[in-house]
């Protein structure tokens, strides 16, 4: 058994165990001969391993090599390395934004992707900047209808793109880059994101803000009905949290527009559920290329680049979540069906990128001879204001 008690973890023997006062208690044995008697909370099976029962030390790992087999050492000592396949196919995962192993074989069946991805269905490689990212705590219990029934939050009479948006706001203490163009960088800073989320088909808008305020979050909602009527979508009904999107100011404005507003219930959150879990999605997908850029490039890419990261979780959610009939969200958002997955404006998240000097493309002199022809940046994701080529 493996003792583990305030920081000290040892390799033991149990020698007995006895019932006093309703209390079962072990008499164990360390490896220098000292016994001790401890209680079942404090023992652990080595088949059962923990993060802090890992091997630090020499001695430490001195004392584990015992316990292991043969076949275990061999493993260690000879890993198996990943197929070809499977390295192409983590490669492409890592390049979709780390897209959903389910996501990821429906688009291999549809033929977006190769077919011979689905060999590895029963087996995917692991990810591991996915396994840190998107862990979470699982729920445990469900509320039903009184009919024993599921609950529904989208009703019947939502049907159609703008019948129905649910909004949010994310607060980050973790000040983020403001995304330029061009210029100076700015010393202002990102500190929250408006999320607009349709019942109907799921599609998912965030706006970046500077602050939460008023005027803002007014903004954030009329950046966001242009998109939608770029698109032929005409907002009908906004439902929303109280604080922010109760005051007069936004509620003046949704009457302006003939548009109905709802919110939920005092301390009822769950009411406003669907963009609660897009939200979720979105953080722990950006928190997972945070994670993977960061791992392979410590030196250039930090947390201050997040918002970036829910920038593009939100493309990777409208542009590849395909549900079963072949259709994405912005697919159903924009009602146009006809159009295809494209994956070549995907590359990963945090990857080094080339850009060529200016100087070779307007200067009749060009780059001289023995200076560099391109500058390194990093890539943050696709520009939603240039050329796709």
């Amino acid at each position: 058994m493996i003792y583990k008690r305030e920081g000290r973890n040892a390799l033991v023997k149990v020698v007995s165990s006895q019932l006093e006062d309703d209390k079962l208690t072990f008499t164990i044995e360390f490896p220098h001969g000292e016994t001790f008697q401890t209680t079942r909370e404090f023992l652990h099976r080595p088949e059962q391993p923990e993060i802090a029962n890992i091997p630090v030390t020499t001695d430490d790992f001195r004392a584990t090599s015992g316990i292991l087999s043969d076949e275990d050492l061999n493993r260690l000592a000879h890993p198996e390395p990943l197929s070809p396949q499977e390295q192409e196919f983590l490669d492409m995962h890592h390049r979709l934004y780390h897209l959903p192993y389910t996501v990821m074989f429906r688009l291999a069946k549809l033929g977006v992707l190769p077919k011979h991805f689905l060999r590895l269905s029963k087996r995917p490689p692991p990810c591991a900047s996915c396994l840190f990212g998107q862990a979470h705590r699982k729920p445990w219990r469900s509320k039903s209808t009184k009919d024993g029934k599921k609950s529904v939050l989208r009703g019947p009479q939502i049907k159609n793109p703008g019948d129905c948006i649910a909004v949010d706001q994310i607060v980050s203490a973790q000040p983020g880059i403001v995304p330029q163009n061009k210029g100076q960088m700015t010393r202002a800073r990102i500190w929250g994101v408006t999320v607009f989320v349709d019942y109907a088909d799921g599609f998912v808008h965030c706006v970046l803000m500077t602050d939460l305020g008023t005027d803002s979050t007014l903004a954030a909602k009329h950046e966001f009905e242009q998109i939608c009527a770029t698109r032929g979508v005409k907002i009908k009904h906004y439902h929303a949290d109280n604080g922010r999107f109760a005051e007069p100011a936004w509620k003046e404005d949704c009457t302006a527009q003939g548009q109905k507003l709802t919110f939920c219930g005092v301390g009822a959150h769950h009411q406003n559920a669907i963009v609660e879990r897009k939200i979720k999605d979105l953080t722990l997908t950006a928190g997972t290329l945070l994670l993977h850029a960061q791992r392979h490039w410590p030196e250039y890419v930090s947390q201050i680049l997040w918002p970036f990261a829910i920038k593009c979780a939100a493309h990777r959610i409208n542009n590849l979540h395909i549900d079963l009939d072949g259709l994405t969200p912005e697919m159903r958002f924009s009602q146009s069906p006809t159009a295809t997955v494209d994956l070549r404006n995907f590359h990963t998240f945090g990857c080094p990128c080339y850009i060529l000097d200016s100087r070779a493309q307007v200067d009749p002199k060009g780059v001289p001879k023995w200076e560099p022809r391109a500058r390194l940046g990093i890539y943050l994701g696709h520009s939603p204001a240039h050329a796709g080529s």
